[in-house]
């Protein structure tokens, strides 16, 4: 039984060096500028994730770097990370807008995903994530914001196909909870699927589970309730416990009680601007 776990090792690690192991990380957000050092300063000295936003950190601070690069600038960061990707066997990556919360911004940052993915070898799938926080510019008045993204975003985004997916970010503080029924909902003329971002946070899972979300990313938390529904949709739980590490939270997700159920299960690294720790 060793010499067969030890052969199995040794094949292990051959595949890893020969490039022939096969990943698929299905959560990143690729398209951003440079890391959020400050964050990671703040991370460490105790703040937490919703005290970093408050203070203007997080999601907020990546926007405007975004909305100011070029296409071509946005396009070799991406192809730099998917490059980097790949010598780590990576093969299939999942790649998400939201860091530019414009209409032109999100879509300038598909079409990089679209033009660094042209000179890759593996295989990207992209995700509109217009729904990632309510952009600054917006505060007090989110419904505006909401009716842009459903009105304008979303058509514009479909009729180009830029993305296969459209993601919206479910958890606590960040659109109104009765609002992302609009992001769920299938609309006309689009023939994209929804994926829920969340709930890392504790949102319950069951008032979106009657959209059949091809997703939900981030589910640290689910009730014992939820499971057997989320088992009957065919949704996948991904779990991104990187994530977790670079917040200092002390608790993993369970994948075993998910797998046990029934739950297809997807780990992913959720690769983004908040730099980890080593």
């Amino acid at each position: 039984m060793d010499q067969a776990k030890s052969q199995k090792d040794h094949r292990d690690r051959l595949l890893w060096q020969t490039g022939s192991a096969r990943l698929v990380d299905s959560h990143t957000h690729l398209v951003f500028v440079s890391p959020r050092l400050v964050d990671f300063e703040k991370r460490s000295a105790g703040a937490s994730y919703e005290e970093i936003a408050a203070a203007g950190g997080g999601i907020r601070s990546s926007l405007e770097a975004v909305r100011r690069a070029s296409k071509a600038a946005l396009a070799m960061k991406v192809a730099s990370s998917l490059e980097q990707m790949a010598a780590h066997g990576t093969t299939t990556v999942e790649a998400k807008s939201g860091y530019g919360l414009t209409v032109d911004s999100e879509l300038k940052s598909l079409e990089a995903i679209r033009e660094a993915a042209s000179g890759w070898s593996g295989t990207v799938v992209a995700t509109l994530l217009g729904a990632h926080v309510v952009p600054k510019e917006f505060q007090g008045c989110s419904q505006k914001y909401i009716e842009i993204v459903c009105k304008e975003m979303i058509p514009r985004v479909a009729r180009r196909k830029l993305a296969q997916f459209v993601d919206v970010f479910c958890d606590k503080g960040r659109l109104p909870r009765k609002r992302l029924g609009r992001f769920l909902q299938p609309q006309k003329n689009t023939d994209w699927v929804p994926r829920a971002h969340g709930p890392a946070f504790g949102t319950v899972l069951r008032p979106f589970l009657r959209f059949n979300p091809a997703s939900f990313d981030h589910m640290d938390h689910v009730s014992e309730d939820d499971i057997p529904q989320l088992a009957k949709n065919d949704t996948v739980a991904t779990l991104v416990p990187g994530a977790n590490y670079f917040l200092g939270l002390n608790e993993y997700p369970n994948a075993r009680r998910l797998i046990d159920a029934g739950v297809p299960v997807a780990l992913a690294t959720d690769y983004n601007p908040a730099p980890r720790r080593p």
